[in-house]
């Protein structure tokens, strides 16, 4: 039978791995880009990021100190640093909206000159 704990252990590990690379390939993206409003965009995004790995993080270490008797401190931090990283989502989401908005009104534009 499937040990439940083995399967949360496991794939919240690699679930840290995989944000890990993505975090890697974002700041090396970032140090690509020219200084613009693009790059602010790009590491907003790297934030967020951060800010997941770290609930994950805690969310990984609860499910192995679950094993041993359990840690209650890391649930909690784990609940914190996932709220705040929906929080920073919601904050990121509105700025792309705002970043996107000049950009639509020029395709607008442009695609009416055509005519």
């Amino acid at each position: 039978m499937i040990d439940m704990l083995l399967v949360a252990q496991v794939s919240s590990s690699l679930t840290i791995l995989m944000g890990i690379i993505a975090l890697i390939f974002t700041i090396k993206a970032i140090s690509g880009l020219a200084e613009d409003s693009f790059k602010t965009l790009v590491k907003r995004m790297a934030v967020f990021l951060i800010l997941s790995i770290i609930g994950i993080a805690f969310m990984t270490s609860y499910h192995i100190m679950e094993s041993y008797g359990g840690l209650d401190i890391t649930i909690d931090i784990w609940y914190i640093f996932m709220f705040m990283a929906i929080a920073y989502s919601i904050y990121d989401s509105y700025k792309t909206i705002k970043f996107e908005k000049p950009i639509y009104s020029i395709a607008l534009r442009t695609k009416k000159k055509k005519r």
